[in-house]
């Protein structure tokens, strides 16, 4: 019987042992960043717009417009995308998001 690739639309996933759930996925480069610690004055400014802990966790991990789709966590391995995210914070206190 013939192979055929997968339809194009579908994303091949390759699974772990453990199941993982939503944004708490973080790739390697991500992971390495919570351990440096680098992103705990992120992490404190999202809470302190967001009001929440655990939502401004959520949001780190959610997909964002203005980040064009990308989640924030994933922005923050770099000065560059810590800016954007911090920028993001910034607007979305004074309402702009």
């Amino acid at each position: 019987m013939e192979k055929r690739p997968p339809p194009k639309n579908r994303k091949l996933v390759k699974q772990s042992g453990a199941k993982e759930k939503g944004p708490s996925v973080m790739r390697d480069a991500e992971a390495r960043v919570l351990l440096d610690g680098t992103i705990d004055p992120i992490i404190d400014r999202a809470t302190e717009v967001i009001g929440d802990r655990q939502e401004a966790m959520r949001w780190l991990g959610a997909p964002v417009r203005g980040l064009d789709f990308a989640t924030p966590i994933s922005l923050l391995a770099t000065a560059e995308g810590q800016m954007r995210v911090n920028d993001i914070l910034g607007q979305m206190e004074h309402g702009i998001w």
